[in-house]
C-alpha cells in the first residue's frame, strides 16, 4: 500500500504536466458530462440546489450536510473555467461531487479535509459504479476529484483546471491505495 501522501504528490505531479487532451479524453469528459447531467437532475428532484458566487459557502462538511438534509444546498459557482467542460457542465460536476461524495444520502459526511476528499471521491466513484458509468467517465472523475485535488494541496491553491486521464488511475486498485 503507498502512503497517502506520497501518492497524492503523485497524482498532484501528473495533473500539473497531463499533456493537452486528446480526441479520446474528450470523449470521455463528454460521456461523463452526459452522467452527471443525469444525476444532476435526479439531485434536483430531492433537493433545492442554488448557486453562489461565494468559493466556498460551507466552512465544514457537516454544516454542508446539514443544509442537504434541510433540502436546500448551495454550489459555489467560482472558478468553473475548464478545458473541456463548460461552466454549467463543471458545476453540475460540482454539486455531484458535493451531494454525493461529501454530504450523501447514506447520512456519510465526507470532510473537506485530505482523508475527506479521497473518502468523498471513494463515495462517488461507487455511485458512478452502481449507477451504470462508464470506466472512461470514472476515470475522468478521478481526475476532477482527486487530481485537482491533490494538486491544490501541494501547491496551497486550486490550478487551471484540465481534461486529463491520469496514468496513476486504475480503476480497480485505487480505492484501497490512496
Amino acid at each position: 500500500m503507498h502512503n497517502r501522501a506520497t501518492t497524492l504528490r503523485q497524482i498532484a505531479a501528473e495533473y500539473d504536466s497531463a499533456p493537452v487532451a486528446s480526441k479520446e479524453t474528450v470523449q470521455a469528459y463528454e460521456d461523463l458530462s452526459r452522467w452527471v447531467e443525469v444525476w444532476f437532475n435526479g439531485i434536483r428532484q430531492h433537493l433545492d440546489v442554488v448557486g453562489v458566487d461565494n468559493p466556498e459557502p460551507y466552512t465544514t462538511a457537516q454544516e454542508q450536510a446539514n443544509a442537504v438534509a434541510k433540502g436546500r444546498v448551495e454550489v459555489s459557482q467560482q472558478h468553473l473555467s475548464h478545458e473541456v467542460m463548460s461552466d454549467g457542465e463543471n458545476w453540475r460536476y460540482r454539486v455531484f461531487h458535493d451531494v454525493i461524495g461529501h454530504a450523501n444520502v447514506e447520512g456519510v459526511t465526507a470532510g473537506f479535509t485530505k482523508s475527506g476528499e479521497i473518502l468523498a471521491w471513494k463515495i462517488q466513484r461507487q455511485y458512478m459504479l452502481d449507477n451504470g458509468a462508464t470506466n472512461a467517465a470514472i476515470a475522468v472523475g478521478f481526475t476532477e476529484t482527486l487530481g485537482n485535488f491533490a494538486s491544490k494541496l501541494v501547491a496551497g491553491e486550486y490550478p487551471k483546471q484540465i481534461a486529463a486521464v491520469l496514468g496513476s488511475f486504475n480503476a480497480s486498485r485505487i480505492v484501497n491505495d490512496i
